[in-house]
């Protein structure tokens, strides 16, 4: 576990690589935080991925409760990123390192207060320190997350495709179009 220097303000403090006790508390956050946004979001008390154990995470902790969390992946191919269908169609380079950031969640209880963007600084300069020529984003909390990650240098490409499994399955059907499946 690494505290990511100069980044602690109110009781918040940013932790990269967190303990084994502190990811498994994230994730068991991912579902609360999904559902304090949407009924829709499956009835799990977990959401642990294989990308969880060969992924880089952050942890923002106050008094020593986990209360937001994020993943960057990085691999050499797009296929081999998390849920690498939502990119297919887009014109993105194939040659150097490609990061995801994915999973970001925060407690509802301490929304609004910069958390998301404390992660993602975090992440985008360790994806630049290791050499991500591509880091994608798949934002699915609206316009305020898409204008924020627009603020820190990403760009829209377009809509993003449907997930092929796994617990954000649920957003395809509100994504589907009308009459569609």
């Amino acid at each position: 576990m690494t505290r990511t220097p100069g980044v602690k303000a109110a009781g918040f403090t940013l932790l990269s690589q967190p303990s084994t006790e502190m990811l498994e508390e994230a994730c068991r956050l991912r579902p609360k935080a999904w559902r304090a946004r949407s009924r829709d979001f499956p009835d799990i008390d977990i959401w642990r991925d294989a990308f969880d154990d060969c992924s880089d995470h952050w942890v923002v902790v106050h008094f020593a409760r986990v209360v937001a969390a994020g993943r960057l992946t990085i691999r050499d191919r797009i296929e081999d990123l998390p849920n690498p269908e939502l990119y297919a169609g887009f014109d993105l380079p194939d040659a150097g390192r490609v990061g995801s950031i994915n999973r970001l969640i925060v407690d509802a209880d301490f929304a609004g207060q910069g958390l998301s963007r404390m992660i993602d600084e975090a992440r985008i300069a360790h994806a630049d320190a290791q050499g991500v020529r591509v880091l994608l984003a798949t934002p699915f909390a609206g316009q305020r997350r898409v204008t924020a990650l627009e603020k820190l240098g990403f760009r829209e490409l377009g809509d993003a495709r449907a997930y092929a499994d796994g617990p954000l399955t649920f957003l395809n059907r509100a994504a589907s179009p009308a009459g569609g499946g």
